[in-house]
């Protein structure tokens, strides 16, 4: 099945159409010992901005519950997210014009970033 969905860089502003040319999406079951919140896996996915003027990576991953199917089968799937982390931007901040001097635009996406931890 083709990717495709609508999208807005978050580096740029620009809105635009993602397709399997500029997107990746994986997963993987974390084979380790036996760990208090169960088997997990993580998934990442990537996005390249097609703005010739950006062309900046967006990069998220994600630790989920690791699911078997049924009990007499080794296939597995995702299942609950435990956690999400934005990588690449760090933030949510939007892209601010050059005309707001540096020292606000640089508070401004700090307190983004403060904002967007997760515990």
């Amino acid at each position: 099945m083709a990717t495709q969905f609508n999208w807005t860089c978050p580096h740029c502003g620009k809105p635009q159409i993602v397709t399997d040319a500029n997107f990746h999406k994986f997963g993987s079951y974390l084979d380790l010992t036996e760990l208090n919140i169960g088997d997990v896996g993580v998934s990442a996915w990537g996005i390249a901005c097609l703005s010739s003027e950006c062309k900046k990576l967006t990069l998220n991953a994600v630790l989920r519950k690791w699911l078997r199917r049924d009990e007499q089968s080794f296939n597995h799937r995702f299942g609950d997210v435990i956690q999400e982390w934005r990588l690449i931007p760090e933030s949510t901040a939007l892209p601010q014009p050059d005309f707001i001097p540096a020292p606000l635009r640089e508070d401004y996406y700090e307190a983004c970033r403060i904002r967007d931890l997760r515990a």
